[in-house]
C-alpha cells in the first residue's frame, strides 16, 4: 500500500486504538498533566510567540476537562528552541489556557523538562509534593502509549485523555489506497513513535 491513507491509518490505530475519548475529569483524579509538542518563537514578521497545532489542541483538551471540574492543571514544557528571551513551552501553554478560562492560580509549570521522560519525572516530582496520587495525562493520541509508559516507570497512576486521534476515519475510498504526501506525513508521526518506544526500552524508561 506504500505510504498512503490507509497505511497511516493502520499505523496509528496500533498506538491509539486502546484509547478511549475522556469528556469529563474523573472522580478521582487530582490534576491535569498537559504535555506540549511545539511552538514558533515570535519574529519581526510575527510579534508573538505562536504555539503549534498539536499544543494548542493539548491545551484545548486540558481546558475543557477543567471546566468539567475545576482542579490544577501541570503544564510541560521546557525552553523554547530559537527563542531569544528564555521563553518556555510550559509557559506558552500558561497563557493560552489562561485565555481558555483556566485560573492562573491553578496552572503549575514545569519550564525544564525537554523531553517524554523527563516530563514524566517532573510531573511525578509535583505529584508527590502534593500527595496526589491520580491525574489525567493528555497529549495526542499516537504519543500517548510513550507518555503512559514513561508516567508509569515513575509510578504516576494516569488516565490517558487523549487530544487528537490520527486514525479516526477508516479508509472507505480509493484515494485512500494511493500513495500520497499526507499519508507518508502520517506514517511519519507513528514510525517516531515506534523508534521513540523501542528507544526507551532500551534505556529502560
Amino acid at each position: 500500500m506504500g505510504t498512503c491513507q490507509a497505511t497511516a491509518y493502520l499505523a496509528c490505530g496500533v498506538l491509539e486504538w486502546r484509547y478511549s475519548a475522556v469528556v469529563e475529569m474523573p472522580a478521582e483524579a487530582e490534576a491535569i498533566v498537559v504535555l506540549s509538542s511545539g511552538a514558533y518563537p515570535a519574529t519581526d514578521r510575527m510579534p508573538e510567540t505562536t504555539p503549534d497545532a498539536a499544543t494548542l489542541r493539548r491545551c484545548r483538551r486540558a481546558a475543557r476537562l477543567y471546566h468539567t471540574r475545576g482542579c490544577p492543571i501541570i503544564a510541560c514544557g521546557g525552553p523554547l528552541r530559537n527563542a531569544t528571551d528564555n521563553e518556555t513551552l510550559a509557559g506558552v501553554m500558561r497563557d493560552i489556557l489562561f485565555e481558555m478560562g483556566v485560573d492562573g492560580d491553578d496552572i503549575i509549570l514545569d519550564e525544564s523538562s525537554s523531553n517524554t521522560h523527563e516530563n514524566a519525572i517532573e510531573a511525578k516530582r509535583v505529584m508527590d509534593e502534593r500527595g496526589w496520587s491520580q491525574v489525567v495525562l493528555v497529549t495526542d493520541g499516537t504519543h500517548m502509549l510513550r507518555s503512559e509508559l514513561c508516567f508509569t516507570k515513575q509510578g504516576a497512576d494516569v488516565v490517558p485523555a487523549c487530544a487528537f486521534y490520527e486514525s479516526l476515519r477508516p479508509p472507505s475510498r480509493v484515494v485512500d489506497f494511493i500513495p500520497s504526501a499526507g499519508g507518508a506525513f502520517t506514517v511519519r508521526i507513528a514510525l517516531h513513535e515506534f523508534v521513540g518506544l523501542a528507544w526507551y526500552k532500551v534505556r529502560g524508561r
